[in-house]
C-alpha cells in the first residue's frame, strides 16, 4: 500500500530499488551470510558476543528490539487501514482482530508454523496485487497510455543525480540509502537471517537468499507500476483533492474498489493479500522478536533456575506481550505522516548503529571491544 501511494505522489525513484535489491543478495551472500552459517548461531547478535563482549552483543539485541517495537505497529496499521477503507469498519478494532490472529499461530506453531504461513500468504498477496495490476492497465487504456500520462505528469523522472541532502528521492538517495537500508534488513536482521540459516545446507541458504532478492525485486516492480497506473487514472481527478480519500496511504484500497469493485469476491481477494503480507511480517518478527530476547537476556538465568518446558512458556509469553504493546502503538501511528518514509526513518535509528557493528566485526579483524 505504502509504495503505490508514494509512487502516485512523487514519482517512480523508488523503481531504483530493484538495482539495490540485486546488490544487497550479492553483498549478504559473499560478506554476511558465510560468517553466521559456519559458526552455526541461532540469533545473528551471538555473533557479536563471540566477536566482542556480551555487552555489545545485548546492546545490538536492545536495538534490534527497539526497531521491532517501532516497525510493527505500521505493519499492523496498513491491512487495517485498508480494511477500514472499505468498510468503514474502526481501525482499532481491526488492528486487535490482526493482533490476536498473528500472536495466536505464532506462539502455538513456532517458527514452522510462521514459515509454511508465509508461504501461503505470499501466494495469496501476488495473485490479489497482479490481478489488481492487470485490470487497472485495462481501464487506463494499456502501458503506452500509462507511460504517457506518468511522463507528461513527471513521474518518470528518476534520473535525478542531484547530490543536494534536501530533496526527497534522488538517484543517489534511492541507490545508496535504500542499498545501505536494505542490507541492514536482509543481511544482519534476525527476522530475515533466521529464514536463510534454518535451511538444511550452505547452498540451499545462498539459494534462499538470492530467490528472496528476485521475489523482492518483481515485487517492487509491480508496486511502482500499480502506483503509475493509478497516477493515469486520477491524472484528471485527484480522489484526495476532492477528499474521496482522508490519506494518501487510502489510494491503493480506493483505487482497487474503483477498477475491480464490479468483479464479485476481487477486492476481497485484493483484501485478503493486504491481509496476508500484513500477517507473514508480523509473524516473522514476533518470533525473532522472542527468540532474541530469550537467546541474549533471558537463557542464561532460566537454564539455572528452570526446566526447557518453562523455557518454550517463557517465549510464548514474550510474543503476546509484544502483541500488545505494538498494537497500543497503533494510536501514535495514526498520528504520522505517510508510512514508506515513515518506516524507513525510523527503521534507521536502529538499523544504522547495528550494521555499524556488524560491519565493523567482519571486515576490520584488528577492531575489538577494547577502547584505547
Amino acid at each position: 500500500m505504502a509504495v503505490p501511494a508514494d509512487v502516485y505522489m512523487f514519482g517512480a525513484t523508488y523503481l531504483l530499488g530493484v538495482f539495490s535489491m540485486i546488490a544487497v543478495g550479492i553483498v549478504t551472500v559473499y560478506i554476511y551470510l558465510p560468517v553466521f552459517y559456519n559458526l552455526g548461531i541461532t540469533s545473528t547478535y551471538e555473533y557479536l558476543g563471540m566477536r566482542f563482549d556480551e555487552r555489545c552483543r545485548k546492546c545490538a539485541s536492545a536495538l534490534f528490539a527497539l526497531s521491532v517495537f517501532v516497525y510493527l505497529p505500521m505493519v499492523i496499521y496498513v491491512p487495517a487501514l485498508a480494511f477500514s477503507a472499505v468498510t468503514g469498519v474502526s481501525v482499532i478494532k481491526i488492528s486487535i482482530i490482526i493482533s490476536t490472529i498473528c500472536v495466536f499461530y505464532t506462539t502455538i506453531g513456532g517458527l514452522k508454523a510462521v514459515v509454511w504461513t508465509d508461504a501461503i500468504q505470499f501466494s495469496i498477496t501476488i495473485g490479489a496485487s497482479v490481478l489488481v495490476f492487470f485490470l487497472g492497465l485495462n481501464s487506463v487504456g494499456g502501458f503506452g497510455e500509462v507511460i504517457r500520462i506518468a511522463n507528461e505528469g513527471n513521474r518518470l523522472d528518476v534520473f535525478d543525480f542531484d547530490a543536494s541532502l534536501t530533496k526527497r528521492e534522488t538517484f543517489w538517495a534511492i541507490i545508496v540509502g535504500l542499498t545501505v537500508h536494505w542490507v541492514s534488513h536482509m543481511s544482519i536482521n534476525q527476522g530475515c537471517t533466521q529464514k536463510f540459516l534454518s535451511v538444511p545446507t550452505y547452498k540451499d541458504s545462498v539459494k534462499s537468499v538470492f530467490l528472496y532478492s528476485i521475489g523482492m525485486s518483481l515485487t517492487k516492480s509491480l508496486s511502482v507500476f500499480t502506483g503509475l497506473i493509478m497516477f493515469a487514472k486520477y491524472a484528471q481527478c485527484d480522489p484526495m483533492l476532492t477528499k474521496q480519500v482522508a490519506k494518501k496511504d487510502q489510494l491503493l484500497p480506493f483505487y482497487v474498489l474503483d477498477v475491480a469493485g464490479h468483479i464479485p469476491g476481487l477486492s476481497g481477494l485484493f483484501i485478503a493479500g493486504i491481509f496476508s503480507a500484513a500477517l507473514s511480517t508480523l509473524s516473522a518478527n514476533l518470533n525473532s522478536l522472542a527468540g532474541t530476547i530469550y537467546e541474549d537476556f533471558l537463557k542464561s538465568w532460566l537454564e539455572k533456575h528452570h526446566n526447557h518446558k518453562t523455557a518454550g512458556h517463557v517465549l510464548k509469553l514474550i510474543v503476546v506481550i509484544a502483541g500488545v504493546l505494538c498494537t497500543a502503538m497503533i494510536f501514535v501511528v495514526q498520528q504520522l505522516g505517510g508510512l514508506l518514509a515513515l518506516s524507513i526513518s525510523l527503521g534507521s535509528v536502529a538499523h544504522g548503529p547495528l550494521l555499524g557493528m556488524f560491519t565493523l566485526g567482519v571486515l576490520c579483524p584488528r577492531a575489538n571491544r577494547k577502547v584505547h
